[in-house]
């Protein structure tokens, strides 16, 4: 029998594990559904694996763009753009 594909659930607790997989492995997540989903993964081989290829992935993307920075124009217009919606947000 095969394992279960990560879009596959094997039981309700690896779903809601998978649900919250991104948020975990990213740091995100709140404490107690951090604490749930490491707990699960101790005791499931599948998701265990699941998190480590997460954390991985995310590992690997920092390394990318560890020493990348956008060109001066377009950093210098996301900036603007951002003030436009800070200052928008604020007149509401």
């Amino acid at each position: 029998m095969n394992a279960p594909l990560p879009d596959q659930p094997a039981c309700a607790d690896c779903a809601t594990f998978l649900a919250s997989l991104d948020a975990v492995a990213s740091g995100e997540a709140d404490a107690v559904t951090a604490l749930r989903a490491c707990s699960h993964a101790a005791s499931c081989g599948t998701c265990r694996s699941a998190l480590a290829a997460a954390r991985g992935y995310r590992r690997v993307l920092r390394r990318v763009g560890e020493g990348v920075q956008a060109p001066t124009a377009l950093r210098d217009r996301v900036l603007g753009l951002l003030r436009g919606v800070r200052g928008s947000s604020r007149t509401r």
